[in-house]
């Protein structure tokens, strides 16, 4: 019996040894960064945001106060040159049913918030609102921010 716990703990140790090596290799990715040229204190953008599961979605960014935390960052007022990771982690709103969308939705543009650290029954990707666009109609839903290209509007 005590044989058995100590292999059960030994092999629990060794995957977390291996998932924290692998995170460190591979988990930390260069994040996006705006041309030098590009305004801190631009009032509004759209971000093209990418998705784990292949798929990307532009979100409107009207709110200058969320805007500008997406082009500074929390941490400085030039977190890219200061912070070697971006801050912030997850980007959402209330979802919009609308089948004239790419994927049947959109966040509603002013609602957009952007938060390191969300409740995880928040958490979604653009791919599960896409497949069941009426379970997250009209609530307020968080998926990865992963910015591939960001516009001012």
């Amino acid at each position: 019996m005590f044989r058995a716990t100590r292999i059960t703990a030994v092999t629990f140790i060794m995957i977390v040894f291996i998932c924290f090596c692998c995170g460190a290799l591979f988990g930390k990715g260069k994040p996006y960064k705006p041309p030098k040229d590009f305004p801190c204190d631009a009032t509004s953008v759209k971000v093209h945001n990418n998705s784990f599961c292949g798929e990307s979605i532009w979100i409107e960014v009207p709110d200058s106060d969320v805007t500008e935390d997406i082009l500074c960052g929390p941490c400085t007022e030039n977190s890219f040159e200061v912070c070697d990771v971006f801050p912030i982690v997850w980007i959402g709103g209330t979802v919009v049913v609308d089948a004239s969308y790419e994927h049947g939705f959109y966040f509603d543009p002013t609602s957009i918030i952007v938060a390191e650290v969300t409740a995880e029954g928040y958490q979604t990707s653009i791919c599960q609102i896409a497949n069941s666009p009426g379970v997250f109609d009209g609530g307020t839903w968080y998926i990865p921010f992963l910015p591939i290209k960001i516009e001012e509007l």
